[in-house]
């Protein structure tokens, strides 16, 4: 399948692995949940990826230099979280991208 969305509905824990996985997932939402732990770099496999939205969440530590290369996103949404660090510059080379939420 192409969407995963499972949104407000207090999904708890941390991100799956497996999602990582999912190679023709173009729109991953997991917004408005009780997530915690670190964005995974198993994401940055998902090569089709066109919206990530983690946003709402208790996600922490940094944002994965690795979600840089994915070259199809236009949105990203990572914004009330309690991520920390910089926003990693290889995002400005995306030229899709028109949105970035943090």
């Amino acid at each position: 399948f192409q969407i995963f969305h499972l949104a407000e509905i207090q999904f708890n824990g941390s991100i799956p692995r497996e999602i990582g996985q999912l190679k023709f997932l173009t729109d991953l939402a997991l917004c408005s949940n009780k997530l915690n732990g670190s964005i995974l770099t198993s994401l940055c496999k998902l090569s089709r990826l066109v919206s990530l939205l983690l946003y709402n969440n208790s996600l922490s530590g940094s944002i994965p230099l690795e979600l840089g290369k994915l070259r199809n996103l236009v949105e990203v949404y990572l914004d009330n979280n309690c991520l920390t660090g910089l926003i990693p510059s290889i995002f400005g080379t995306i030229k899709k991208l028109s949105m970035l939420n943090v």
